[in-house]
């Protein structure tokens, strides 16, 4: 009597596979969350210097007082808030205090007071709002 042997991955076989795929799932899973959060970042940093490439002209033109200003975009979730002190678009995000009644910012050693823009510039970009900064004394 002839038995024939079925050729097939044995239970220890498919453990083991199984067990090297969860490894490189738990090395990689935060390495992308990471580079999706820079992703993010970045994409919000244009827009927001996009919108104050628009907006400066007016600023410019129209020599409005405030010290600086503050844009806020959400994206991915996450509020990111950039500055722009003088002509200087400020590439890193900056983190704020306070709500819509009292918001402050920090930069550079000095503190802000942040109010809603209200000038006529009319901004490309509705997801971005943009606040006018004056030094808190």
């Amino acid at each position: 009597m002839n038995k024939k042997f079925k050729k097939a991955f044995t239970i220890t076989e498919l453990v083991i596979v199984i067990a090297v795929i969860a490894i490189l799932a738990a090395v990689l899973i935060p390495t992308f969350s990471t580079v999706i959060s820079k992703t993010n970042e970045s994409a919000a940093m244009q827009e927001c210097r996009n919108e104050w490439t628009n907006m400066s002209v007016e600023v410019i033109t129209n020599e409005e007082d405030a010290d600086g200003y503050m844009f806020k975009i959400n994206k991915g979730g996450n509020d990111y808030y950039f500055i722009a002190v003088g002509s200087e678009f400020v590439t890193d995000p900056v983190t704020t205090a306070g709500d819509a009644g009292s918001l402050t910012v920090s930069y550079d050693e000095k503190t802000y007071t942040a109010a809603t823009y209200s000038g006529s510039y009319v901004k490309e970009n509705d997801a971005v709002t943009i606040y006018t900064l004056t030094v808190s004394e």
